[in-house]
């Protein structure tokens, strides 16, 4: 079951190209980082911005 790995053994599943592994991290993640976002924005809609823009860097940057 993915969902009761470690972070670190997700992210090597990422790496190895799983995206549910991916899915899951964000899962996890998603609503401390859009909760920080909008504490710091004030504004919902850029608060989903900025969560969404922060999960694609990360993504990306896994992959150099």
């Amino acid at each position: 079951m993915v969902e009761a790995m470690s972070d670190v053994a997700l992210v090597e599943l990422v790496l190895a190209d799983d995206q549910d592994a991916f899915a899951v991290l964000v899962e996890r993640y998603k609503d401390a980082v859009q909760n920080l976002a909008y504490r710091m924005l004030s504004n919902t809609t850029e608060a989903e911005d900025v969560t969404q823009e922060t999960f694609v860097r990360a993504y990306t940057q896994l992959a150099t």
